[in-house]
């Protein structure tokens, strides 16, 4: 009976030890649990403030950034507007270079033209001019060339008189020495015949026949030989005259 007693003692113990260390564990965990509790609570108040003063915070900002990007877009169009200023004013100064490029070079091709048709002018004269004199030296040499043919004509027409006047005299000759020798009288004025047979082969104006009463032998007149040239055109020696300076001219 005492067995028993004690055996419901122990087990009533061990249970209420069992209660106890279950209400103790129950506790325990409560109590984390509510610590736990209360510190997700305080963890959502936090951000829960947080999101407040984010939300209160957040037109401010917005604000704000929208200032700073309206600030920042005038900057840049500032920015913008000063480089367009600066591109205008650089197309204006190509525009105006451009331009006084292009009146100077046609100033100078117009000088350019000036001058080349002053010179094709010059040259065009010039070339008249010399058109002008080789048409009178030519003129003047055809002149000169003719006065040379007349007087190579007028000294083969004298050569042949003078050889005709030396046949003529030697013709004369023989008679004189052939007459002579009948007539012994005129031996005595054989010197003063012959040189007047001379005499007049030379001037060819006299009858050297006569002296011996031959009449029909006469000694033809011999052609005179014009020494006198033709003088060249006055419009001609300015021409020459001219054409000298020219070269001269040139030649300095």
């Amino acid at each position: 009976m005492c067995v028993y007693v004690c055996s419901y003692v122990c087990v009533s113990i061990y249970v209420c030890v069992c209660v106890c260390v279950c209400v103790c564990i129950c506790t325990q965990w409560r109590r984390d649990a509510d610590i736990e509790r209360q510190k997700y609570e305080q963890l959502i108040d936090k951000y829960h403030t947080e999101y407040q003063q984010l939300q209160d915070k957040l037109p401010a900002l917005v604000q704000s950034a929208v200032l700073e990007l309206k600030d920042e877009v005038s900057a840049l169009q500032e920015r913008l507007r000063e480089r367009e200023e600066e591109v205008t004013r650089v197309r204006e100064e190509v525009s105006e270079r451009l331009g006084r490029l292009v009146r100077e070079q046609q100033e100078q091709v117009e000088q350019l033209q000036h001058k080349l048709q002053e010179h094709q002018q010059e040259a065009h004269r010039d070339v008249q001019q010399l058109s002008k004199e080789n048409s009178a030296l030519h003129e003047e040499n055809c002149l000169l060339q003719e006065t040379v043919r007349r007087e190579c004509e007028e000294r083969a027409e004298l050569t042949a008189a003078l050889s005709l006047a030396r046949e003529q005299l030697l013709g004369v000759r023989q008679t004189a020495a052939n007459s002579s020798i009948p007539h012994s009288s005129a031996s005595s004025s054989l010197p003063s015949l012959s040189a007047g047979h001379s005499r007049d082969a030379v001037t060819g104006g006299r009858s050297t026949a006569s002296w011996h009463g031959n009449p029909r032998q006469l000694l033809p007149a011999l052609p005179r030989l014009t020494t006198e040239r033709p003088a060249p055109p006055t419009g001609t020696r300015h021409h020459i005259s001219t054409l000298k300076g020219r070269k001269d001219k040139h030649s300095c």
